[in-house]
């Protein structure tokens, strides 16, 4: 309870403040805050150094800041170098959602650490001449130090988020001396301690490109600009190219870099053209035959299908004729489809039927020696003949023919 009441003085403090200022109460008024883990290690000669836990701004447009700083640990009542408190505000945003705070205008403002100091506290205006001098007010704990300032020069200047939020301390051999900015160039971390950005409440930053938001947004195991998908850090889309995706986007069986389309780049943009579905090795339609080998395609590596044709009507010829004891027959089944070994025909079936003379064959087209039937006796003959189909030529009408063998024909 005693820490509540002592937030609830400060609060009062800022609210009498700021009536304090003509026309602040009814002006812009916008506030952040932001908080950080304890993260110094005690010095190595002394006590542990004031650590901050918290910063909280308001932000009057009618020319009023007040900062609250609150550490861990109490303030020293002495101070035995130069250790300040800085934070810089400003108004503008860049496309990465950081705070920037080097524009004309921004205000950058800064205040002695210790209780026992000379209360120097000052804001510096970007494009302003001179320095702003400011109030302070600490709070009976000794952990929350309140610095005030208001300027007509602070009026209307839109700020919207706070950056560079630090503690500067020098080491016991002076080595932040001449300046401030020297403490970052010694090795020990707990010479200075850093806040993250803040934004004031309704000034939320933009929302990071992905790449560059510490997000693994396609959830490839890989972040921003170590992600292939990331050309720089303004790339909105963190999605890896095809060739580094691990999937075989133009179905040719070859995936990413070993994909010649590629060009030995990760990070080129496609693996090619998808072959056509006569050339890209999978059985597209489920027949159990492949690209040329399947009669969609037709022989034709360029083909765009491999579904079958739907089967055409034939037609069925047949010719007859005696010879020497012998009936010659010729059979002709359309139509012929291309190529040849994609769409084989079926067996024709023959039967020839005479005086004590019956007999049935069944031959493939084309072998014309097979046609003959040999050895018959004079008389009347009759022949039928038909096709059965297949996949793709529907079965014709059988066709009959009859011929006469005739006695002298058969003498030897």
């Amino acid at each position: 309870m005693k820490r509540s009441r002592r937030l609830c003085t400060l609060v009062l403090a800022l609210a009498a403040v700021g009536s304090a200022l003509p026309g602040a109460a009814l002006a812009d008024l916008r506030a952040g805050e932001q908080g950080d883990a304890r993260d110094q290690p005690d010095n190595v000669s002394g006590p542990r150094r004031p650590d901050i836990e918290q910063v909280r701004v308001q932000y009057d447009e009618a020319g009023r800041i007040d900062v609250v700083f609150r550490f861990y640990d109490p303030l020293p009542a002495t101070d035995t170098g130069s250790r300040r408190v800085v934070l810089s505000i400003g108004a503008k945003v860049d496309a990465s959602g950081s705070c920037q705070t080097y524009d004309t205008g921004d205000v950058r403002i800064g205040a002695d650490v210790a209780t026992g100091s000379s209360s120097r506290q000052t804001a510096s205006v970007s494009g302003y001449d001179g320095t702003i001098n400011g109030t302070r007010t600490q709070s009976p704990d000794g952990r929350e130090l309140l610095l005030s300032f208001a300027n007509t020069s602070l009026a209307s200047r839109g700020y919207r988020c706070v950056s560079n939020v630090s503690t500067y301390y020098p080491d016991p051999d002076g080595h932040c001396a001449p300046s401030y900015s020297n403490c970052r160039y010694i090795s020990y971390s707990y010479d200075e301690d850093e806040v993250a950005n803040f934004f004031f409440s309704g000034f939320a930053p933009p929302p990071r490109p992905a790449c560059s938001n510490g997000v693994d947004d396609d959830r490839d195991g890989v972040t921003d600009s170590a992600d292939t998908g990331c050309a720089d850090a303004a790339d909105p889309d963190e999605a890896n190219p095809e060739c580094s995706d691990g999937l075989d986007n133009d179905g040719d069986g070859d995936v990413d870099m070993r994909d010649g389309d590629c060009g030995y780049s990760p990070r080129s943009p496609s693996e090619g053209r998808p072959p056509a579905a006569c050339d890209n090795r999978r059985d597209d339609d489920g027949d159990g035959r492949t690209d040329a080998k399947d009669p969609g395609c037709r022989g034709d590596g360029d083909g765009t299908s491999e579904i079958d044709p739907p089967p055409v009507q034939a037609t069925f010829r047949l010719k007859a004729r005696a010879r020497r004891c012998t009936v010659e027959t010729e059979v002709e089944v359309l139509p012929d489809l291309e190529p040849e070994r994609l769409f084989p025909f079926h067996n024709v079936r023959i039967t020839v039927r005479g005086p004590h003379y019956r007999k049935t064959r069944r031959l493939p087209l084309g072998e014309d020696e097979g046609y003959v039937f040999k050895r018959l006796r004079p008389g009347v003959y009759r022949i039928r003949a038909g096709y059965p189909g297949d996949r793709f030529r529907l079965a014709p009408r059988d066709v009959t023919r009859r011929v006469r063998v005739s006695s002298r024909r058969c003498r030897r």
